[in-house]
């Protein structure tokens, strides 16, 4: 009996990986015939049975590990009730896919072609064991779990795995004797394909390519990826052909055509070979379930929503009066340390927004406008040439430690406040390029152009340079009154103030695609300047018309403030570390940041993702009369070693009990996060004079139910929670207004509130 079952798939529709959880009593009888080269490994859960393998047989006890090689039919059978075990079958292509170059023959290839008298089962006295159960326990987690980016830990896991069988057990090393360069020839035949697949390439072209005879190209390319040269051609073909029907409304011809097929024919042949229908039946079918099909949409917005650990690339428009959004393209951004310091990859974010611009050519969505949003402080300096100058800092890297201070000489922090309305952190744009400015003064006196990062990687899409006002806003240099760089700051930093230009309001064009990008990416289509800071993007989706409203930007951080016509730059505000940022409009938000769900992130990370998030909330509430309270602003949370510990020790040092129990910590700090929720939501009512009779939470936080509950009864006023795709949701609205789609930002509310599911809490 399949007690749980979850999978993997290709975008062709094939499973890659498949995890189930087996329970069989002593009448029952688990068959397995793995297909093609598929392998698969089991972990003995409880119980007691037998495994019958390459006809002998073998008991299987709890912690017994089998690791079953390609086409290896076995049998396992329970001797006693509740023999439970955990199985993960893959093929091969589960390692790259169809796409990943850095695929290495050898995690598989010891396996591929079973030796005998190699044993099923793997030494129960191996210390390794444990690691490797383990690892299929974080790979059943990952593949159950279905969040972002969980086909990428699943992948990662198994290949842990895999290495550890090579390094740890006695397994013939089908490494050596040649077969290194062997198979690197091959892969040279399968990159070719990967390039050709939609022209009328063979495997002949193939095997040249790898210069080897088409027989022994074959043999080779099945050995290390599981499936024949031309298998692997119609997977491909197909695949872009399943995008294509999904998405435009190109005739099946003209699909056939670009997809490689020489006639309607033989794309149909090959189309039913692998999904098991028509191309025209999978269209209407996906169609009719998804409710509309790609270029069906009137207009598509792109929207390029970069943060500080991950890039991607959303389209959105509307349908029958509603916002509609689909994610297309998804990278990795990390910083690198570059001489001892934290610093951004501005090459690589450049070259991997190209790469998604030329994805959605390749799936038929072209957008007409595109827009780009980041995160805050940062910035790029130019010179005469239009040359980067100096180093492309990461806000969290050191260098500005004391640098406030020094700067607090030329200008007391009372007054830094009195005119920006910002709160004077470190890492704040204006005390980086002061310690640039201390450090090398060469790099000030070149500076011929400032521009926050949107507004550098728009100038790199249309040689269009112009800043944008809420990314300014950031910087602690923009004066709140104005709206415009404030002259006496720009004097003291020491760089040229024709460098820092205009600060435009957002929504409205920057320009077209460079000639050589359009070329590149296989369009062109107009850049706009969006609300480009992607806080302000994602109050700009708050779903409400009304003017006096509360918002949570709920993530990593939480963005707790309001909107207003004006800058508060009291004590009172100063004191509170209350900060003036610019929103949509010309607007101010007035905001303070708290440590949001970082907190829950890192606990979760340290159990080693063993829990979901939901599962967390549910320990939390189970423990609710828990009664000690996390101070989620104090600075030793930032980035403790350990963030459980830290808690134990915070609550031990503050005279409250101790949380034991992970459902103990988490309580601590629900009660931490919505009790500060709860404080600030008075200050603001006391500085602003306000009285909000509602709290819109969005963004990846407001899914979370228990602590959306506890704080709507800690402020006394209901929650709203929704959307969590606010950052881009936001940057898309900024391109309708721009476009006339939405007159003003009312009405593109009024339109996220119709278009997204929304919760409402009462704290009850």
């Amino acid at each position: 009996m399949v007690l749980r079952e979850s999978h993997i798939a290709a975008s062709d529709g094939n499973i890659l990986m498949k995890v189930c959880e087996h329970s069989l009593s002593p009448e029952e009888k688990d068959l397995s015939l793995p297909s093609r080269s598929e392998i698969e490994l089991v972990r003995i859960q409880s119980g007691f049975g037998t495994c019958l393998s390459d006809k002998s047989e073998a008991d299987a006890v709890p912690g017994d590990l089998f690791v079953f090689p390609g086409h290896a039919a076995h049998s396992f059978r329970a001797k006693e009730p509740e023999f439970r075990f955990l199985q993960i079958r893959f093929d091969p292509r589960f390692l790259w896919d169809g796409s990943e170059e850095s695929y290495d023959f050898r995690y598989v290839s010891f396996l591929l072609r079973p030796t005998a008298g190699i044993s099923a089962r793997l030494p129960r006295a191996n210390p390794v064991n444990a690691s490797v159960g383990s690892l299929m326990e974080r790979i059943s987690a990952a593949v159950s779990e279905e969040e972002p980016f969980s086909d990428l830990e699943a992948r990662a896991l198994t290949m842990q795995v895999l290495t550890l069988l090579l390094r740890h057990y006695d397994y013939p090393d089908r490494t050596r004797l040649g077969r290194v360069r062997t198979v690197s020839d091959a892969e040279r035949g399968l990159r070719y394909i990967n390039a050709n697949f939609r022209d009328p390439i063979t495997v002949d072209d193939a095997a040249n390519a790898a210069g080897m005879s088409k027989s022994y190209f074959m043999k080779v390319f099945r050995d290390v990826n599981g499936i024949s040269p031309w298998e692997y051609v119609l997977l491909k073909r197909v695949s872009y052909a399943t995008a294509l029907l999904k998405n435009t409304q190109v005739s099946v011809l003209d699909i056939a055509m670009q997809c490689g097929f020489n006639t309607k024919s033989s794309f149909n042949r090959a189309f039913r070979r692998v999904m098991k229908t028509s191309p025209a039946q999978y269209r209407t079918a996906v169609w009719k379930s998804e409710g509309y099909g790609g270029n069906l949409l009137k207009q598509y917005h792109l929207a390029v929503d970069l943060g500080a650990s991950s890039g991607r690339l959303i389209l959105g428009g509307m349908e029958n009066g509603k916002i509609v959004l689909e994610e297309v393209y998804r990278f990795e951004n990390n910083v690198v340390r570059r001489d001892g310091h934290l610093c951004w990859d501005y090459d690589r974010l450049f070259t991997q927004i190209v790469n998604g611009l030329r994805h959605c050519k390749d799936i038929g969505k072209i957008p007409s406008t595109m827009a780009i949003d980041t995160w805050g402080v940062d910035y790029a300096l130019l010179d005469e040439k239009d040359r980067l100058l100096g180093e492309t800092y990461a806000y969290r890297d050191n260098r500005t430690v004391g640098i406030p201070e020094k700067f607090f000489e030329l200008m007391p922090e009372s007054e830094l406040y009195e005119r920006t309305g910002c709160q004077a952190q470190a890492i704040n744009t204006l005390f980086q390029l002061y310690e640039t400015k201390l450090r090398e003064p060469e790099i000030a006196a070149r500076t011929k152009t400032f521009l926050m990062l949107p507004e550098y990687l728009n100038f790199l899409l249309t040689g269009v340079k112009m800043n944008e006002y809420t990314n300014c806003s950031t910087t602690n240099m923009l004066n709140c009154t104005t709206g415009t760089w404030d002259e006496k700051i720009l004097d003291l930093i020491g760089f040229p103030k024709e460098a820092f230009g205009t600060v435009h309001q957002p929504c409205r064009e920057v320009g077209v695609l460079k000639e050589e990008i359009a070329e590149k990416v296989g369009f062109s289509c107009r850049v706009i300047l969006a609300t480009s800071h992607d806080t302000a993007a994602a109050v700009l989706a708050v779903p409400t018309t009304k003017e006096n409203v509360v918002y949570i930007s709920s993530g990593t951080w939480s963005i707790f403030g309001t909107e207003l016509d004006r800058a508060i730059t009291s004590k009172e505000g100063f004191d509170a570390d209350f900060t003036n940022e610019g929103s949509c409009g010309g607007r101010i938000r007035y905001l303070r940041n708290i440590n949001g769900m970082w907190f829950v992130q890192s606990v979760r990370r340290e159990l080693d993702k063993k829990y979901s998030f939901g599962q967390l909330a549910d320990m939390a509430a189970e423990a609710k009369d828990f009664p000690s309270v996390v101070d989620v602003c104090d600075p030793r949370f930032l980035a403790p070693e350990s963030m459980i510990t830290e808690i134990k020790e915070y609550c031990r040092d503050s005279g409250q009990p101790v949380p034991s129990t992970v459902g103990e910590i988490m309580q601590s700090i629900y009660a931490g996060l919505s009790a500060a929720y709860a404080k600030y939501f008075r200050l603001l009512q006391q500085i602003t004079g306000q009285a909000p009779d509602c709290i819109n939470i969005v963004g990846g936080g407001s899914r979370d139910e228990y602590l959306d509950n506890m704080t709507a009864r800690l402020c006394g006023v209901p929650v709203l929670a929704g959307p969590t795709e606010c950052s881009s949701t936001g940057n898309i609205l900024s391109q309708m207004i721009c476009e006339g789609v939405f007159t003003d930002i009312t009405s593109a509310r009024q339109a996220v509130a119709d278009s997204f599911e929304l919760k409402e809490y009462k704290g009850e």
